[in-house]
């Protein structure tokens, strides 16, 4: 009996957890994307050489705070 009334509500916890994501997704701040070195919200061209040559290592970590 005790395992019938666990079951009886399985999406209880389904939407338990579906409100909590939703509540943390309205104050969730903007994330800043891997790699953009200057801030404009997109990752160009110039930005993934430079960060090959961060990775490679002929280029200094600073030249890029996002990586």
């Amino acid at each position: 009996m005790i395992g019938r009334a666990r079951n009886r509500r399985p999406w209880l916890a389904t939407a338990a957890a579906l409100i909590l994501l939703l509540c943390g997704c309205a104050t969730a701040r903007a994330q800043v994307c891997v790699g953009d070195c200057d801030e404009s919200q997109t990752v160009e061209i110039n930005e993934l050489i430079r960060g090959g040559n961060i990775a490679l290592g002929t280029v200094a970590l600073g030249e890029c705070k996002s990586l």
